[in-house]
C-alpha cells in the first residue's frame, strides 16, 4: 500500500514526464527518474518513522578507574586510586561503579618505605582528595601502608598496604 510519501513522490514523476515528453522517448533518462523517486520514496518514508522512547535504550555512562598511579579496592566495596603528582601522594576516591566521589574519611596517614628511606606523613583533604604532606623522593619504587581515619579520636577505619607502582 502507497504512502503518502510515496504518493507525493510519484505525482512528482508524473509532472516531470508530462512536462517534459522528451523523457518518455529516452528509456535510460525515464528509468533513473523512476529510481530517483523510489529512492526519495524510500527516504522519506524511513525519516517519518519516529522510533518510541521504550526502544531506544539510555545507556549510563561508563566510569573507568585511572590507568596511572595504582587502584586499591576498598573493604566496603568501592576503590582508592593512589598516585603521585608532583611529589605528592594523591588519593582519589570512588564508588562500586567506578565514580569519583568525596573522601569518606576525615584524615589519614600514610608510610613510605623504600631502602634508606621510611618517611610517615599525615595525609590532609583538597578538594574531593586525600593530600599527603611529605614529598615523595626518586626512586618511585616504594612500599605503601596506608591508614584512614572517619574521626578525629584516631580509630583507624581502614588499613591497605601495596607496593607503589
Amino acid at each position: 500500500m502507497p504512502t503518502h510519501e510515496s504518493s507525493r513522490v510519484i505525482a512528482v514523476a508524473a509532472t516531470v514526464t508530462r512536462r517534459h515528453p522528451a523523457i518518455c522517448r529516452q528509456p535510460a533518462v525515464l528509468a533513473r527518474l523512476v529510481v530517483l523517486s523510489l529512492a526519495l520514496a524510500g527516504s522519506l518514508a524511513l525519516s517519518a518513522r519516529d522510533p518510541s522512547p521504550a526502544a531506544v535504550p539510555t545507556a549510563k555512562p561508563a566510569y573507568e578507574l585511572p590507568v596511572t598511579g595504582r587502584n586499591i579496592p576498598r573493604n566496603g566495596g568501592g576503590w582508592i586510586n593512589g598516585q603521585l603528582a608532583d611529589f605528592w601522594l594523591v588519593l582519589t576516591f570512588f564508588d562500586a561503579d567506578k565514580k569519583p566521589i568525596p573522601p569518606d574519611v576525615k584524615h589519614g596517614f600514610v608510610q613510605f618505605r623504600k631502602p634508606g628511606t621510611n618517611i610517615r606523613t599525615p595525609l590532609y583533604r583538597k578538594g574531593d582528595t586525600l593530600v599527603s604532606t611529605e614529598k615523595v623522593t626518586p626512586p618511585y619504587v616504594f612500599f605503601v601502608a596506608l591508614n584512614l581515619y572517619t574521626s578525629t579520636d584516631d580509630q583507624t577505619a581502614e588499613n591497605y598496604s601495596f607496593q607503589y607502582p
